[in-house]
């Protein structure tokens, strides 16, 4: 075996290609918005979790934000859940170095997540945060108004067309 020739400065031989990064969905799950029930879709997390690298890199992650948390899982596995926080204990922050970024705090451990829109998604990053900010603060204050906790067992006669109980034990009480 022979070791390579080392390049010369001036060996101009060599040609440099550009470089081409390809991105697919994250999930196979359709990306779903259905107003103060649920919103889900692929965005990327920024893992300065990792150590070694001098620009935390990111990947590809699943965001889930139903009217009590947000969540963040790596793949469509609901087991693979990297970060969640109740939308109580929940603040958002935009990233001082992209606006196509914010970070999910929990206020209550003091954890964050940096997140980011995905280059792929059908709208501009910049539209697709802008969406995201928007229904987390949806979610967060104008959809817990309906949220009012409801009795378990409402008193007799407060649910409309109640019929009374044919059970002996249920209508003597």
């Amino acid at each position: 075996m022979q070791p390579c020739e080392p390049l010369k400065p001036t060996d101009d031989s060599t040609e440099m290609l550009p470089l081409i990064v390809k991105s697919m969905r994250v999930t196979t799950r359709p990306q779903r918005e259905e107003p103060c029930i649920i919103k889900e879709g692929d965005m990327e997390i920024i893992r300065d979790d990792l150590k070694g690298f001098k620009i935390p890199p990111r990947t590809p992650c699943r965001v889930i934000l139903n009217n009590q948390t947000l969540s963040i899982f790596q793949t469509d596995n609901f087991e693979d859940i990297m970060f969640s926080v109740t939308l109580k204990e929940m603040s958002l922050q935009k990233q001082p170095n992209d606006v196509n970024c914010l970070r999910v705090t929990n206020e209550r451990s003091k954890e964050s997540k940096g997140i980011c829109a995905l280059a792929i998604a059908k709208e501009s990053q910049k539209d697709n945060i802008k969406s995201w900010i928007k229904n987390i603060d949806m979610f967060k204050n104008a959809c817990q108004e309906g949220l009012k906790s409801a009795p378990l067992f409402p008193p007799k006669g407060t649910i409309p067309n109640q019929e009374p109980s044919s059970n002996p034990a249920i209508a003597a009480k």
